[in-house]
């Protein structure tokens, strides 16, 4: 029995824990890349809850967010992602499992990201993205459309295939991201090789 719940232990030590795996380190964007000239500029404290309560005040701030894409379409000279919020701390997890992002269960909405085409680097893609990913945005507020929160996001967003994050893994809002409340972090189920 003893040895059951040792192989347990580690074996949740060894799929990621945050601050605790060997195997967890702090999201960073590539050196030299766009999003690493942005990345030191970028709120990651404010969420969609926060802008909707308080729009002036986060108007002019540069946001980054994380969701699951709805849907995605070009729109005249836009390229319109829908996305449904999920909260991140952060953390890439590497362990044995093939995910190495953890989004937590909970998030804040549903929020909109219109990107101008014209913007875009020449050549980059800019055919919509295939609902299921998951995507890491930069943007500005614009406008709040029936409870949605729009941002005109940068022209590059980071995408993630659905096979290489989970949101059933843990279970974390505002309280533990942004003040480490133990209390509003819950393991769901224990990452392994799939």
């Amino acid at each position: 029995m003893k040895l059951r719940w040792l192989l347990i232990v580690l074996v949740f030590l060894l799929s990621g824990c945050p601050g605790f795996a060997p195997g967890s380190r702090a999201y960073a964007p590539k050196p030299g890349s766009p999003e690493a000239t942005l990345w030191p500029r970028v709120r990651r404290d404010v969420f969609p809850d926060d802008v909707r309560n308080n729009q002036e005040k986060f108007k002019n701030e540069i946001l980054a967010w994380t969701g699951i894409v709805t849907s995605s379409r070009t729109d005249r000279d836009r390229l319109v992602t829908d996305y449904e919020h999920h909260y991140w701390d952060w953390i890439e997890d590497f362990g044995t499992q093939r995910q190495s992002i953890f989004l937590s269960r909970r998030g804040e909405g549903r929020f909109r990201c219109r990107q101008v085409l014209k913007d875009f680097a020449p050549g980059a893609d800019v055919t919509p993205l295939p609902a299921g990913y998951m995507s890491i945005v930069y943007g500005k507020f614009e406008s709040i459309d029936k409870d949605v929160v729009v941002l005109n996001c940068v022209s590059w967003i980071i995408k993630v295939r659905p096979e290489y994050f989970a949101t059933d893994i843990w279970d974390y809002g505002k309280e533990y991201l942004l003040h480490g409340d133990k209390s509003d972090f819950k393991v769901l189920r224990v990452p392994v090789l799939q």
